[in-house]
């Protein structure tokens, strides 16, 4: 193998395995938090539309 692509352990960083991970973990949780918020406003949306028509309904 070449010399130059020999890595100490000196040059890894210990912490850089953790940090990527929990890098991951945070925006694993943000992109779930966005999409829970986004159905629960489509929910929301779409009880406001049925609501309004069978109010619409109940008053003919």
């Amino acid at each position: 193998m070449d010399p130059k692509f020999v890595i100490e352990p000196e040059d890894v960083d210990p912490h850089a395995h953790s940090n990527m991970v929990k890098t991951r973990n945070q925006l694993c949780s943000i992109i779930a938090i966005k999409i829970s918020h986004k159905s629960y406003e489509e929910t929301l949306s779409r009880q406001r539309r049925l609501g309004s028509n069978s109010y619409k309904r109940a008053s003919c």
